[in-house]
């Protein structure tokens, strides 16, 4: 629809996880580690906010 209204160019975009081009892959691959990195960071930290500490019980 963006094409129509000439929105956006006629040329092809590349689709994640469906195109196949080596650049594209890369970029892909790699967004996906940063974006994973940094969820994995936020659930960590939360984690150990939570975690009572070993000499709390004494």
């Amino acid at each position: 629809m963006a094409v129509a209204v000439n929105l956006v160019p006629v040329t092809g975009q590349p689709l994640p996880f469906v195109s196949m081009g080596g650049t594209s892959l890369w970029f892909t691959c790699i967004s996906l580690g940063i974006i994973l990195s940094i969820s994995r960071e936020q659930n960590l930290g939360k984690h150990k906010l939570r975690t009572p500490s070993v000499n709390s019980f004494a």
